[in-house]
């Protein structure tokens, strides 16, 4: 009896995370696990449901769409943010796969903040920099996407 008492608990021992999550909407995310923002564009699919997979990792970081922003605030213009997702720390920025290794470190689970620690390497980089950019330049035609993904703007 105590060891499936024990077993039941053991669950308890991670942070459920944020309270309210909606991604939809573009809202802030707010956590007291990190500082950290990462920025991404509302208006690609892809790259709303990239965050709610990344959700489902449990990062921890606020999150905002771009269209919600100040950017100069942040000191990023409206080309940088539809290029690539940023992440924001105090007065650091990081770009596309560094912004995603960032976010990943916050996660709740520790292998998920393990791949966000080797993601976020130098010998990971020559890699990730280009895998990145490629998924970027063809976010339109993965899972989510639509034509308002398009780097270059929808098509009709």
């Amino acid at each position: 009896m105590a060891n499936s008492t024990r077993t039941a608990r053991s669950c308890d021992r991670f942070p459920t995370g944020p309270k309210k999550i909606d991604i939809g909407r573009a809202r802030h995310t707010r956590s007291v696990h990190t500082t950290g923002l990462l920025i991404y564009d509302a208006d690609c699919g892809f790259c709303v449901r990239s965050l709610g997979w990344a959700i489902k990792l449990g990062i921890t970081c606020d999150n905002a769409s771009w269209q919600s922003l100040d950017l100069v605030a942040f000191g990023l213009s409206e080309d940088d943010v539809q290029q690539a997702a940023w992440y924001a720390e105090g007065e650091r920025r990081w770009r596309g796969h560094e912004a995603i290794a960032k976010a990943l470190r916050t996660s709740r689970f520790f292998p998920i903040r393990v791949i966000g620690r080797v993601l976020g390497t130098r010998v990971v980089a020559p890699l990730a920099r280009p895998a990145y950019k490629w998924i970027a330049d063809h976010r339109y035609q993965l899972p989510g996407g639509t034509d308002n993904c398009r780097l270059d703007g929808p098509h009709p």
